[in-house]
């Protein structure tokens, strides 16, 4: 990470809902800036993320879609997100993907039953995996992809703590 990148983080207000600033370190360590990231799940993370990623976000939640720049998904189909035909094209244009939605009332782990749509060859940030979905998307990818996930812990404020993220 430069000290600019460095400088930038430490001026932002990471509070226990948005994506951890351990994450952004971490994947300002795997995937260069200005990388296409395919992001499950938007909010204020990703204005931090779009400072240094081209950031596709599929989100649901009207309160979200329009804050940044999402794709939107309008509705969730039984628990995961309502995706088109349309939609396929983004399934496999990016470099990295991090799956944090639908938010928790949804099942976030209907990622396991459309992971065929995605490129798993790229990193996956699975966030909230002190969860029991986040574990079971996190082993479904695994045996998927045969590699090995690697577990971190955000430093994030109580009553978040403690707060789990695996990039496989």
């Amino acid at each position: 990470m430069t000290k600019a990148q460095k400088r930038y983080l430490d001026l932002i207000q990471f509070d226990g809902w948005m994506i951890g600033r351990e994450t952004v370190e971490q994947l300002l360590k795997i995937v260069p800036v200005g990388s296409t990231v395919l992001e499950l799940g938007g909010g204020v993370g990703t204005a931090v993320l779009r400072a240094f990623y081209d950031v596709k976000t599929f989100e649901n939640d009207a309160e979200w879609r329009g804050f940044n720049s999402y794709y939107a998904v309008e509705s969730i189909n039984g628990d995961w997100y309502d995706f088109d035909e349309r939609d396929g094209r983004l399934f496999r244009d990016y470099d990295c993907i991090i799956i944090d939605g639908p938010k928790k009332t949804y099942k976030r782990d209907g990622f396991i039953e459309h992971m065929d749509k995605f490129n798993l060859d790229v990193p996956i940030v699975v966030d909230d995996t002190e969860r029991e979905a986040g574990k079971r998307i996190v082993k479904a990818i695994e045996k998927a992809t045969g590699r090995k996930g690697k577990t971190y812990s955000s430093k994030k404020p109580k009553p978040y703590n403690p707060k789990k993220f695996t990039i496989v």
